[in-house]
């Protein structure tokens, strides 16, 4: 019986995701046009006692907290109400909770907390903050801490960055045991969903709901309501924003290189971002380590969470920024956002806060049709997983967590709960399985009818923007180093090099390759010379069709290979 709602449930979902009546079966839809969030909805608040779930959807900027901040905190505190806020990410926390000690006039209480201990700081007058992350962890753990949150009946518990419980699924195992025990046990409190970007959330949020039949009933369980959600939903605007795209990560070196503004970077992984830092001067990556006082970019992680800004010309940061955190710098100019994912891609972009008559440049990078098929093929590999999981946890475990041989790198959206039992986050299985998938095989098939760059023009898409290729910027640069580069090498095919004329070889070709493809990490110079073992690699690496041999000391020959089909 499991299986089979589980199977309904993800059936359901993907329908509920496709179709754009979503918000017009038993919701009570209001449409604003784009603006501040306070403003608009200052007197709604008056009539959010019938504890029907509310759902606040407008861009990042617009003003979410400063509405919890500036209206419901101020009318909590005026009619004895008490808040549970909950939020995602350790920076958002540490700039939310320094904002309300400021609001409750108790900031004087933070100068004993270090940012480790501001990060336990919980309470405040009648308000409770408390990140999903604590929240899972109390629930693993069994504490008396999530059985006190119950007790105290909250009047509202507002679910600041909602898209977190999909959007974190993939590696963070507890977010669906997070928002069923938010969902069952705060019935009698008026739930509030805030977000940018409601799209996957959204239907899951209406199904979770309707499961639970909270809505349908009062705290003395015989009041009917005529629907199950009050949603405001706001207009969008990207009128700041010029879009370009960019093929390869030493594209975007070289246009960060060749400009003089503040640039922000939001790559997918420590990797990524350690291999742009080497190619740009004046960069500082910023990851959840940076969040120690002990690693060399704590001073910055910790300015961006102060003081909304940084002093380095390029920010590069993995998701740790993600959600919530301003920056707000005239000079911060353009930005560079890697993630293929919609939600993420918007709430990256929405850290850099907009400011009036400043032009924000976002640049996006190109996929391939090659790495589109990769990705569709390795969530072809985690959909196998799944349905192993169904089968038998136990064999699951061996297969995918023990071992993983087919690298489904599911890990991290399973655990084992204190009762002993292995628990898969069934919304990861959603996300995943089910959106992600739909994504990625219309992109390949896009591909197979013969369209030219349907990522990019379904990315351009999420702002509001069309791509055609004059959006297109450094493909040019590139492609002629990299044709330089290819001509030297052609030159030399089955010609001898001899001992004195090695050190130009070497020089001349370092310079075709750092014009070409970048500086490698492990350059301890801006003009290294590589030796004839680095070459070797450089052209391995690229997957270059060339061969140097060293046929003896005194004499090296390059030959070409024939390259294979795949």
């Amino acid at each position: 019986m499991k299986m089979k709602k589980e199977t309904e449930l993800k059936a359901e979902l993907v329908s509920a995701y496709d179709c754009k009546h979503v918000y017009a079966d038993r919701v009570d839809l209001k449409e604003c046009p784009f603006g501040f969030v306070s403003e608009a909805l200052k007197d709604e608040i008056q009539h959010w006692n019938d504890r029907i779930p509310i759902a606040i959807f407008s861009d990042t900027g617009t003003g979410k907290n400063t509405f919890i901040e500036e209206v419901i905190i101020p009318h909590a505190i005026r009619y004895g109400k008490t808040i549970l806020l909950l939020s995602n990410r350790v920076a958002l926390g540490r700039q939310t909770k320094r904002r309300l000690a400021q609001l409750y006039g108790v900031e004087y209480i933070l100068d004993d907390f270090t940012d480790q201990g501001l990060d336990r700081f919980m309470d405040i007058g009648n308000l409770t903050l408390v990140s999903y992350q604590q929240f899972a962890c109390w629930y693993n753990s069994n504490t008396y801490k999530l059985v006190e949150l119950i007790k105290k009946r909250y009047d509202y518990v507002i679910c600041d960055e909602a898209h977190f419980f999909t959007s974190d699924s993939p590696f963070n195992a507890f977010t669906d045991i997070t928002l069923n025990y938010i969902i069952n046990h705060f019935i009698d409190s008026v739930c509030i969903y805030m977000t940018a970007t409601p799209d996957e959330i959204f239907p899951i949020l209406k199904i979770k709901q309707r499961e639970g039949g909270r809505s349908y009933t009062n705290r003395n369980r015989y009041q009917l309501y005529p629907y199950d959600w009050k949603v405001y939903r706001f207009g969008h605007d990207f009128s700041h924003l010029h879009a370009f795209s960019f093929e390869t990560m030493e594209d975007l070196a070289m246009l960060i290189n060749e400009s003089e503004e503040k640039w922000a970077v939001f790559v997918e992984s420590i990797k990524d971002g350690e291999n742009l830092c080497s190619m740009v001067d004046d960069a500082v990556l910023v990851t959840a380590d940076s969040k120690k006082p002990t690693n060399p970019a704590y001073n910055t992680f910790k300015m961006i969470t102060d003081e909304e800004r940084f002093e380095e010309r390029v920010l590069v940061s993995t998701s740790v920024l993600e959600n919530g955190i301003n920056i707000k710098e005239r000079r911060l100019k353009k930005v560079a956002i890697f993630s293929n994912d919609k939600v993420r891609f918007i709430q990256m972009l929405g850290r850099i806060r907009r400011i009036d008559g400043c032009l924000l440049e976002v640049y996006i990078p190109d996929v391939t049709e090659r790495e589109v098929c990769k990705k569709c093929n390795a969530i072809s590999r985690i959909n196998t997983a799944y349905r192993n999981y169904e089968a038998s946890k136990t064999d699951f475990y061996n297969r995918y967590i023990l071992e993983d041989v087919q690298q489904t790198n599911v890990k991290n959206q399973v655990t084992i709960l204190n009762t002993g039992e292995i628990h898969l986050n069934e919304l990861s299985r959603i996300k995943i399985g089910s959106l992600d998938l739909k994504f990625w095989e219309d992109m390949r098939k896009q591909y197979e009818y013969g369209e030219q760059f349907p990522v990019l023009k379904e990315k351009f898409k999420w702002i509001d923007k069309t791509f055609s290729e004059t959006c297109q910027r450094g493909l040019h640069k590139t492609a002629v180093a990299r044709e330089r580069l290819m001509d030297f090498l052609e030159r030399y095919v089955d010609r001898e090099i001899y001992q004195e004329q090695q050190p130009g070889f070497c020089e001349d070709i370092s310079d075709l390759f750092r014009a070409a493809y970048g500086r490698r990490k492990e350059d301890a110079k801006d003009k290294q010379v590589y030796g004839l073992n680095i070459i070797r690699k450089r052209l391995a690496d690229h997957n270059l069709p060339y061969v140097i041999s060293n046929q003896n000391r005194e004499c090296w020959k390059v030959s070409k290979e024939e390259q294979k089909d795949e």
